[in-house]
């Protein structure tokens, strides 16, 4: 279910149609995303944790701005992915879950998650 999984991020999605590319997350970094039932998500950014408040729609999530603590990267990797999880949840994401997948949108960023 989307609620109460814990989601484990394996891919980046930049850009959109033909101009949009898909790149696996660097090895040795780790993220994480959970929606919970008390719309709150709790999530993992790669090199810090946020938390903040999400509205589920039919096909959308409503990120308001998540307090993030602040602790400073150990790789340029962890920073990368970081600022693309950010990036995506903030605003509205559109959502797909199907097949045991999380894929999050939001303009020409997008993450792609697996339950962890």
């Amino acid at each position: 279910p989307l609620v109460g999984t814990v989601w484990s991020l394996d891919s980046l999605i930049t850009g959109t149609g033909d101009d949009g590319a898909v790149s696996s997350v660097p090895e040795g970094v780790e993220a994480t995303l959970t929606l919970q039932q008390d719309g709150t998500f709790h999530a993992q950014t790669g090199c810090n944790t946020a938390n903040g408040t999400a509205t589920v729609a039919d096909s959308t999530i409503t990120f308001e701005a998540p307090r993030v603590t602040r602790m400073a990267c150990a790789s340029d990797d962890a920073n990368a992915v970081e600022q693309a999880v950010l990036a995506v949840l903030d605003g509205e994401a559109t959502y797909e879950a199907a097949e045991g997948r999380l894929t999050l949108t939001n303009g020409d960023r997008g993450l792609g998650f697996t339950p962890a």
